[in-house]
């Protein structure tokens, strides 16, 4: 149990845990360049990279290297909407979030070459355009640098430093794939409120660990924003924003695509499945594998869309993190 209190429990396909180590998580978002969207910014687009890196804890350096995929699942006004998957190669723990990538002119993994063509030698709210190419930043105690492709603004190297953190990512490639089309409405499951207890299940045993709360904020016509509120039984909670989009959210698989050998998601470059296939008492059954290892069962209700419940395989710690819908 105490392997994973320092697990930020998050859920479904899009959420289960946050890595430690990121560029995205110290690189905000600047909303207001004036500029669109990159025109090969589209739904389907995945980007690769590989991270490594390390986080001080208690004077101690722990060294971390994983893999990262970026998908962009909507794109709805100026806003980005995708998947961050991220997967430690040691722990063999695939963890997911789905947030906003980007807004208009800049992001998590680009900016409009046109944009940092015309701030060349200039500053914009910490950030540095010194060359073309380059972005370096001081923002939130840690400074970073930034390389990227002068003609489209895709990111290709960036290297964040704080006092206790360093992280450095490298692109590997691209593709675009195939998504389901969107639905054009949100089911009525994922208008609503919900709480789930977690379970940590290893050697045997089946221990209680907490309740995830998911709440919707807001609709808009392809996304959506929920708030997920975690709290352990050890009276420790944290709340996140995360994102949806008609298809699949926090806590429902759009009724329509719940059927058998339907595929949800199917990368090529990592071989990397998500599909629906059988069903049981409590439901469809959704599987997320990676080079032929399950790393998520999700059983749904088929005529709701409702989550019932999800096993998360944790391989490297022979765990699963258990989480099932209080009724």
């Amino acid at each position: 149990m105490k392997k994973l209190k320092w697990l930020s429990l998050f859920f479904l396909i899009f959420l289960i845990f946050l890595p430690k180590i990121g560029f995205s998580q110290e690189n905000p978002i600047i909303q207001d360049t004036g500029y669109p969207i990159p025109p090969y910014i589209k739904r389907g687009l995945t980007i690769y990279y590989n991270v490594s890196g390390y986080v001080t804890k208690q004077g101690r350096k722990e060294y971390a290297t994983f893999e990262k995929i970026i998908i962009v699942q909507a794109i709805e006004g100026q806003n980005v909407i995708g998947t961050i998957y991220s997967m430690n190669p040691t722990s063999q723990m695939l963890t997911t979030e789905t947030k906003i990538l980007g807004h208009g002119g800049f992001g998590l993994f680009y900016v409009h070459p046109e944009y940092a063509k015309k701030m060349q030698g200039k500053e914009y709210f910490g950030y540095k355009f010194p060359s073309p190419g380059i972005i370096s930043y001081k923002k939130n105690n840690a400074e970073g640098s930034i390389q990227y492709d002068p003609k489209s603004g895709l990111f290709l190297g960036l290297k964040v430093n704080s006092f206790t953190t360093e992280s450095v990512e490298v692109y590997k490639g691209y593709e675009y794939t195939t998504l389901p089309n969107l639905p054009v409405s949100f089911p009525n499951s994922a208008r609503r409120n919900y709480t789930y207890s977690i379970y940590n299940i290893m050697q045997g045993m089946n221990m209680p660990f907490g309740t995830i709360s998911v709440s919707p904020v807001w609709f808009g016509k392809k996304t959506a924003k929920f708030k997920l509120t975690t709290s352990t039984n050890e009276g420790i909670s944290s709340t996140k924003e995360l994102y949806g989009t008609t298809l699949i959210g926090p806590c429902y698989i759009h009724p329509s695509i719940l059927k058998d050998e339907y595929n949800i998601l199917n990368l090529k470059q990592k071989d990397l499945k998500f599909y629906i296939q059988g069903e049981n008492q409590y439901g469809k059954i959704a599987h997320l594998i990676i080079n032929g290892t399950e790393y998520y069962t999700t059983h749904i209700d088929p005529y709701t869309g409702l989550i019932q419940y999800q096993d998360q395989y944790i391989i490297g710690m022979n765990s699963i993190v258990r989480v099932v819908l209080n009724q």
